[in-house]
């Protein structure tokens, strides 16, 4: 793709982009970190946050602002080039993994939370077994979020995309 070419997207590309972020919008995401990630998802070359900026019509801060949170999630990495002082931003080829990692390991912070809020409070009480359910449901999402780490990365093994 030639800078020209980078600059501009087709009515095609702009349709998906758009679907994308609506879709991570329903998640909480804001439309623009969306918009980033799956404009990332359709473009084989990484862009500045400038470009990131023109493609997307969105403001630099806005861009930078998303770009930290998309980068913290695994979805997006920074990559440089010698002799070139700007960052730029690509799809993280291992995105998938790094998204299903967090999930898991953000689970245990909130499973002990949820235990030391147990300990203040009645066992039988009400309370008490909103806690229980949530500490049963946090531990069902680290087994399966596990679960699916190992199937993904048997996927990676199995076609060598790693």
């Amino acid at each position: 793709m030639t800078q020209k070419e980078k600059m501009i997207l087709k009515a095609s590309q702009q349709d998906f982009i758009e679907s994308i972020a609506a879709v991570y919008e329903n998640y909480g995401i804001p439309r623009i970190g969306g918009r980033i990630f799956g404009l990332s998802l359709i473009t084989g070359v990484p862009l500045s946050a400038e470009e990131l900026s023109i493609l997307l019509q969105a403001s630099r801060s806005s861009i930078s602002t998303n770009i930290r949170s998309l980068i913290v999630n695994g979805w997006i990495e920074k990559v440089t080039f010698p002799g070139d002082r700007v960052d730029y931003f690509r799809f993280s080829p291992k995105a998938w993994e790094r998204v299903l990692e967090h999930r898991q390991k953000g689970m245990q912070p909130l499973k002990e939370i949820v235990e030391r809020g147990q300990e203040k409070l009645t066992a039988g009480s009400i309370e008490y077994g909103q806690l229980e359910d949530m500490k049963v449901w946090l531990d069902i999402q680290q087994h399966y979020q596990e679960e699916m780490l190992k199937a993904w990365r048997r996927y990676l093994d199995d076609t060598q995309r790693r």
